[in-house]
């Protein structure tokens, strides 16, 4: 049984955004700070199916290639 959510209270008496405060300074809800050394990650990622270490590999390395193309 799909249940269905009614979006109208959320809607009803809202207002449009015109313009984004583009001023704003995001802040993070946490202050943490998580580092992995290069083995602890690679320990993690091993643990992972192998369909996601491909696809995270790849994003990895279209990361670190990206600025390195070839310009025309």
């Amino acid at each position: 049984m799909v249940r269905r959510t009614n979006f109208s209270d959320f809607i009803e008496d809202s207002e449009a955004v015109e313009k984004i405060d583009t001023g704003i300074k995001e802040e993070p809800i946490l202050d943490t700070k998580v580092e992995f050394t290069y083995n602890h990650l690679m320990a993690k990622l091993i643990r992972l199916p192998k369909h996601l270490q491909m696809e995270i590999g790849t994003a990895l390395i279209a990361n670190a290639s990206e600025g390195f193309e070839k310009e025309e």
